[in-house]
């Protein structure tokens, strides 16, 4: 009995601790699930949020490469507020990109970029297509801010429509103008007489806008000359184009003249060489022996000929016509609103009859009515005279600037020990050389290689026995410039310390591919065989001894030469240049 009681005892002993570890069975199950089950939402949670950080990045990133691609779009920035966002809806796509300038204190704003811009800043702001669960939602946005250089705005290079353009006359003798890139090498006078004599030649036209022209001593010209006074051509000169005196008559008066174009006149014209074209004159037209016209001859004054017209010829004059027999005089018809001249004596129907049976002329219709001349032509013009005024802002978006320093004459006894000028050898970015201290500035001798664009800003310039070349073989600009002596005052003002530009030296020379230009509103003089390669503008023009000008349009940084427009500010950058900056951002930016 003792026994069973105590087996039953045991018994019901070991049912307690099998209840107890049951128990600790199931609440370790429980941890686990739980663990597992926490295990489960954090790892749904985690991977959306990583999806929705991917997609939100990937978001801002293309709202910065939006923005990107319309920033190098003139206006486009301005035209979308300087905002950027998708333009039509794409799936898993969604941005707002927005752009940054610095203001007048430095500081961001929002704005589009003008010339005078050196950096802008583009915030975009990406939102996931799908973001994140279980309350993750640390990547459904994505803040993107990336800071961009800005590239120098072009400056704007006006060049004049001319290789020479002064404001007044003047002559050039034995000098060579010729094309440099297949535009031809005009000279445009704009005020005042010229001369072109002594073998010059000219691949171009010559245009006085207010004067007379003369040219004379085998002055050849491959273009047209045209004035608005009188014309005056002597001595076998050849001329390619037409001949114009708009305001004055024309006289060609030797039988070696060629004109390949045609000729008018506002007044008389004497033609003793050949025209290949037609001539036009409101006064009236003598045709000298040994002249021939290939075409026709219209006339508002009366009709002579000793040479011969191939066309027709047509006068309303009542002047009676004068032709010399002997020899085709007019290979067409002869109308004219006079009677007729020869060395036949008679009636005007019978001297018409005897010409024209003897061949001499092809047709005559005398005592004409209703015949009418020539209709005048205006006077050529040129573009006027553009004041260059030195201003540091046309120059600063894309050059440096160095002042000159140190004696005021170059040559070859200080040429390796004068700081300033050895510089110029070292220079690789464009430079504006600031000389107005000197007056003149002067390179006497020697050999300056460049390696970049560089300007001279000066009182007066000298050049002596000087070649500027490229040190690496690429072109570069080279300026003289002589700002106008009163800017404020239309026209040339060779006043207030404004000098001139001048050469006297046999060697020099600027090289290929270097190209310059010199601008004074004083005087250029060029002789003793300087080699020019660019252009040449000036108050006024004088050559000698054998220069030539390879005409390279080139002009002026900010200035228009054709009409003195300078360059708006507001005119859009260069582009963008190399990210400067990029970052996540913990905000918006706004």
């Amino acid at each position: 009995m003792l026994l069973n009681r105590m087996m039953r005892r045991v018994r019901r002993e070991e049912n307690g601790v099998a209840i107890i570890a049951v128990v600790g069975v199931m609440a370790v199950g429980l941890l686990m699930a739980s663990l597992i089950l926490s295990s489960l939402i954090g790892g749904v949670a985690f991977t959306s949020a990583t999806r929705a950080s991917v997609q939100s990045q990937a978001a801002a990133d293309a709202g910065v490469a939006a923005a990107r691609a319309g920033l190098q779009k003139a206006g486009d920035c301005t035209a979308r507020g300087s905002q950027y966002t998708p333009d039509t809806p794409i799936a898993g796509l969604d941005y707002r990109a927005t752009v940054w300038i610095r203001n007048g204190a430095g500081a961001w704003a929002r704005g589009c970029p003008a010339s005078t811009a050196a950096e802008v800043r583009v915030i975009s702001n990406g939102s996931a297509a799908d973001g994140g669960v279980a309350g993750n939602n640390l990547g459904d946005k994505a803040h993107v801010e990336t800071v961009f250089a800005v590239n120098p705005a072009p400056i704007v290079e006006g060049p004049s429509a001319s290789a020479v353009f002064t404001g007044s006359g003047g002559s050039v003798s034995s000098i060579i103008v010729s094309s440099g890139n297949g535009r031809p090498g005009d000279i445009h006078i704009l005020k005042g007489d010229f001369d072109c004599n002594s073998g010059s030649v000219i691949d171009g036209s010559i245009i006085v806008a207010d004067g007379n022209l003369k040219i004379t001593n085998s002055c050849t010209i491959t273009g047209s000359v045209k004035a608005s006074g009188k014309v005056e051509i002597s001595a076998a000169v050849s001329i390619a184009g037409d001949v114009v005196a708009a305001g004055g008559p024309v006289d060609i008066t030797n039988s070696t003249i060629s004109v390949g174009g045609s000729v008018y006149a506002a007044g008389y014209a004497n033609i003793h060489g050949t025209v290949n074209g037609s001539v036009e004159a409101t006064g009236y037209v003598n045709i000298q022996a040994n002249g021939r016209i290939k075409q026709s001859v219209r006339a508002g004054g009366y009709f002579s000929i000793q040479g011969r017209v191939d066309g027709n010829v047509t006068t309303p004059s009542t002047v009676s016509t004068y032709v010399k027999p002997s020899g085709l005089r007019v290979g067409g018809a002869l109308k004219i609103g006079g009677g007729i001249t020869t060395d036949m004596s008679g009636t005007d129907a019978a001297k018409a009859a005897w010409l024209v049976n003897n061949g001499w002329v092809g047709s005559i219709a005398f005592n004409q009515t209703g015949l009418t001349g020539p209709t005048p032509q205006v006077a050529p013009t040129t573009s006027p005279w553009v004041d260059f005024e030195y201003d540091w802002a046309d120059w600063s978006s894309a050059f440096q600037l160095k002042t000159w320093s140190g004696a005021c004459e170059v040559g070859s006894w200080n040429a390796s020990t004068h700081d300033t000028y050895k510089q110029l050898a070292n220079l690789t970015s464009p430079t504006v050389v600031d000389s107005r201290a000197c007056s003149p500035l002067t390179f006497q001798t020697g050999t300056l290689a460049i390696k970049t664009d560089i300007a001279f800003i000066g009182k007066a310039f000298t050049l002596g026995d000087m070649k500027i070349s490229s040190a690496d073989g690429q072109p570069h600009k080279i300026w003289f410039l002589v700002p106008d002596g009163n800017p404020s005052h239309a026209g040339k003002d060779c006043t207030n310390g404004a000098g001139n530009i001048t050469n006297w030296g046999s060697n020099s020379q600027i090289a290929a591919p270097i190209y310059a230009l010199a601008y004074t509103p004083c005087t250029i003089a060029l002789n003793n065989g300087m080699r020019w390669r660019g252009q040449l503008y000036s108050g006024a023009f004088t050559v000698s001894s054998g220069d030539s000008l390879v005409y390279m349009p080139i002009g002026i940084p900010g200035t228009d030469l054709s009409g003195g427009t300078a360059i708006d500010p507001s005119a859009p950058p260069g582009g963008l240049g190399d990210i400067t900056s990029n970052r996540n951002r913990q905000d918006n930016g706004e």
